[in-house]
């Protein structure tokens, strides 16, 4: 189900009507997040079996660099605030122990919420467009909820409190709505929140599996990982119509 593994293709708004391959090394890739600008990308490589190191590309010249160059500890799914300021990523720290970790990249700061007690790990941050806002999937007691939190891992509460696993948050381009799946009706389907109201809209149906959304640029549509079509599908936002956008 990854997205990007020993290959990834940039599609950026620059490369519209051409795919462009970034990386063929062969080396595991995912999470990819297109940096401000779009000069850059960022993602999680695996360097060695036992490691995942979050490593950023130059698409100009194919340069990669470490974010971290003397992490010893695998850290993975990124997120990026949309002025380059902030980053939220999960880190490991030892068997099933995982912490969230903020980081400042202008003021060289972190933060974090560290690993909780038992069988219990976070997932998938996601960052609100004006910076102000985290959000992240945490599994607790044979669940997954959605929390969200202040850009330091502070004020932490409850977004999605339902049965089943809810995660892979993400917010609209106006930050008043999240995307994620859910499994509470015993099958993953794409599910919206409206964050001022708590109001949540089931937005697919069917007996596959509907995961990983992600909001277009206008937020008028949200495109998912399905397996009840061949790759990727693509659901209205309105009407919760999906086609697919071809295999992966």
């Amino acid at each position: 189900m990854c997205l990007f593994a020993a290959s990834i293709f940039n599609a950026l708004a620059s490369h519209a009507h051409a795919e462009e391959i970034v990386s063929q090394d062969g080396r595991l890739k995912r999470d990819l997040v297109v940096l401000p600008g779009g000069d850059e990308l960022l993602c999680t490589v695996q360097e060695s079996p036992s490691l995942l190191k979050l490593m950023k590309v130059r698409l100009a010249d194919d340069v990669w660099t470490p974010l971290h160059p003397d992490e010893t500890r695998s850290e993975f799914e990124p997120a990026i605030s949309r002025d380059g300021a902030l980053a939220v990523y999960v880190q490991n720290r030892g068997n099933l122990a995982l912490a969230v970790v903020f980081e400042s990249l202008t003021m060289k700061e972190q933060f974090e919420i560290p690993p909780a007690g038992g069988f219990c790990g976070y997932s998938a941050p996601a960052i609100a467009p004006d910076g102000r806002t985290v959000v992240y999937s945490f599994a607790e007691g044979g669940r997954q909820r959605i929390l969200a939190c202040s850009p330091r891992g502070t004020d932490r509460r409850p977004l999605v409190d339902t049965d089943g696993v809810n995660n892979w948050p993400d917010f609209s381009p106006d930050g008043k709505w999240i995307v994620f799946a859910s499994s509470r009706d015993d099958d993953f389907e794409i599910y919206r929140l409206e964050l001022a109201t708590g109001r949540q809209q089931r937005l697919t149906e069917s007996p596959g599996l509907d995961i990983r959304p992600r909001f277009s640029p206008d937020g008028k549509q949200v495109a998912f990982v399905s397996r009840r079509l061949p790759g990727a599908a693509d659901a209205d936002v309105d009407d919760g119509r999906a086609v697919a956008l071809g295999d992966l």
